[in-house]
């Protein structure tokens, strides 16, 4: 990126898009995330004026605000009168315990974006080096690392396609004066001026104070970000080997005294990387830390939850960590499978239960455990607890409620998964739980 503004044009905004996208096969979509404000309205109008390729507009109504739906109806008259399809998504914003309005708006912003990507398609989003002062900012305050402070690449992959960001090397000033050039009408959100969120806080309250110092502090800020940028890239190449070297031979969770035995640095981009992998959110280096320090302070034959946020959770389990989805409230619940040869589908999204050699059985009832069964794991074996059979077969603890089980018809357990020869439990994606 250049050091300095040269001014805002759609000339320029397709050349930096081109410029991103060179490496990359043309898209089927190229969408842009239009909120119906200066930012998006600027970027959509410049490309919709050069006719881009696969252009299309997605807004996203959080529901959050009593004119949520006017601001769906502007947004599909700007787009009508630009000839761009145009696309609208409700969700649902409401924040969990804990969870700050403003984090949780963007999860479901982005949510909503990576469940519409087909593979390859492109996000194109409006931030601009403002933006990139105040996430720099932010992050620093958080304590950040040199990922943190990297802030947002122009580029970075998405769901199955691709985010770009055209206008980081232009400020807020550039985009009002394109905006008024072009006559254009954009909606101010309310919110925006509520300086009880971080960044509207820096935004109008601390960034003003700071250019009057120093008045190319945008410019100075994204220096240092991709300064940033570079030296998190050079820790994650470090961070790749170390995974390598420690990861357990299906990768699906993360061995505790190997990670232990790197120093903070090192354990943490293995950590955060190991994560990435799994689509689980990015904890901040202060949350990386605690993390390790809890997860290696756990008595070896302790179970403890770290929550991150509503998608899950990490735990540790026999010396590994695991990274773990969201499961149901645990109910009783039951079905008859009247034929093994089909597949059964289990409710509560607990995926399907399979047999791959069938066997020559009838009146088979499914269900979870109740607690106290009994199970003889093998012809030649005792009739034992169900409870230590689990727990010598190495079944996680949080799944074990959920575990669905073969009956018959005098209510003994004659099929357990993972045990019994041949039954499998398969998630939705087709592998096993």
């Amino acid at each position: 990126m250049s050091s300095r503004s040269e001014g805002l044009d759609a000339a320029a905004v397709v050349a930096t898009l081109r410029r991103l996208t060179g490496a990359l096969p043309p898209p089927s979509h190229c969408w842009v995330a239009y909120s119906g404000g200066l930012d998006s309205h600027v970027l959509l109008h410049a490309l919709a004026s050069r006719d881009y390729p696969g252009l299309h507009a997605i807004h996203v109504d959080h529901a959050l605000h009593p004119d949520s739906l006017a601001w769906v109806d502007h947004c599909r008259r700007v787009c009508a009168d630009l000839e761009v399809p145009y696309r609208s998504v409700c969700v649902d914003a409401s924040p969990g315990q804990g969870e700050s309005p403003e984090a949780s708006a963007r999860d479901a912003r982005y949510a909503a974006f990576v469940g519409l990507m087909s593979p390859g398609d492109w996000l194109v989003t409006a931030q601009h080096r403002d933006d990139q002062m105040e996430t720099v900012l932010l992050q620093l305050l958080r304590g950040a690392g040199p990922k943190g402070l990297a802030a947002m690449p122009e580029s970075a992959p998405l769901g199955a396609g691709h985010q770009l960001r055209p206008l980081l090397d232009f400020d807020r000033r550039d985009l009002a004066g394109y905006a008024q050039r072009h006559d254009l009408e954009w909606l101010e959100d309310p919110s925006n001026g509520d300086t009880r969120f971080d960044r509207n806080y820096l935004r109008h309250e601390v960034i003003p104070v700071l250019r009057k110092r120093w008045p190319s502090a945008a410019q100075t800020v994204a220096r240092s970000a991709r300064l940033s940028a570079a030296a998190a890239e050079a820790l994650s190449r470090e961070a790749a080997t170390d995974l390598a070297s420690i990861r357990t031979t299906d990768g699906s969770t993360l061995p505790v005294l190997p990670l232990m035995a790197l120093d903070g640095t090192r354990a943490r981009e293995v950590l955060r990387q190991w994560l990435a992998e799994r689509n689980a959110p990015t904890p901040s280096e202060h949350m990386l830390t605690r993390i390790i320090a809890e997860l290696a302070a756990a008595r070896p034959d302790a179970s403890p939850v770290i929550p991150l946020g509503r998608n899950g959770s990490l735990r540790r389990f026999q010396g590994d960590i695991h990274w773990v989805a969201p499961l149901p409230s645990v109910q009783h619940w039951h079905l008859d499978w009247p034929d093994p040869n089909e597949p059964l589908e289990l409710p509560l999204g607990l995926g399907t239960l399979d047999w791959v050699e069938p066997p020559s059985l009838s009146a088979l009832l499914v269900a979870p455990r109740r607690g106290g069964e009994r199970f003889r794991s093998g012809d030649a074996r005792p009739n034992r607890a169900l409870k230590d059979i689990l727990r010598e077969q190495g079944w996680p603890p949080w799944l074990r409620p959920h575990l669905p089980m073969v009956w018959n018809a005098r209510g003994q357990v004659i099929a357990v998964p993972g045990i019994t020869h041949g039954l499998r439990w398969l998630k939705s994606d087709g592998s096993s739980w």
